[in-house]
């Protein structure tokens, strides 16, 4: 979990209690009392562990982890991916 320049927290983890599938990420803009419908980074069959993230200068959104225990994997995005699957419903 990290905190974003903006105040707002930003969780990536794995969205189940037997698996290490699906990889998610989640957002709270209000201190983590409630947290924003999960958006998926990794949804297939596998492995998908040690998640970490990070704000850069820039702020995009760093997110490193574990890709099917063969390669560690490197996603960059921007808060509004986020939160443009909550605008769209």
């Amino acid at each position: 979990m990290t905190r974003l320049k903006n105040g707002h927290l930003v969780l990536v983890y794995n969205d189940s209690q037997t698996s290490r599938t699906p990889l998610s990420i989640v957002r709270s803009v209000d201190e983590g009392k409630t947290w924003e419908k999960p958006q998926q980074l990794e949804s297939n069959p596998g492995e998908y562990s040690y998640p970490c993230v990070i704000q850069a200068a820039d702020e995009k959104i760093h997110i490193t982890y574990t890709f099917r225990r063969w390669a560690i994997k490197h996603v960059e995005l921007n808060e509004a991916w986020l939160y443009q699957f909550e605008r769209s419903d």
